[in-house]
């Protein structure tokens, strides 16, 4: 059991460590849909390829408008699955070991 928990343990850490990952990605392209920058910067090219796969599919579902709240949507879910699956698997882990 303890091989098990220790395996669920270092799961919740490394979706831990993604999900921190994904928070900045998606607070950077936030911030940077709300100012005027530079779109032929390499570092925006870069952050719009890595996020535009994700956001664009929730753009459909949330209305059109001046601002772009689908980062903010995805920055929830990303917060939804921090606290119920990551913390699941570190709890589940931690009493197995």
């Amino acid at each position: 059991m303890v091989i098990i928990g220790n395996l669920l343990v270092a799961l919740g850490k490394i979706l831990n460590l993604l999900i921190s990952i994904g928070y900045i990605l998606f607070l950077a392209r936030a911030v940077i849909s709300w100012v005027e920058v530079d779109r032929d910067n390499q570092f925006v090219i870069k952050l719009h390829n890595l996020t535009e796969p994700v956001l664009d599919p929730i753009r459909k579902y949330m209305p059109a408008g001046t601002i772009d709240f689908s980062p903010m949507a995805v920055l929830l879910m990303l917060y939804f699955a921090d606290i119920f699956v990551v913390e699941s698997l570190l709890d589940i882990g931690f009493r197995l070991k």
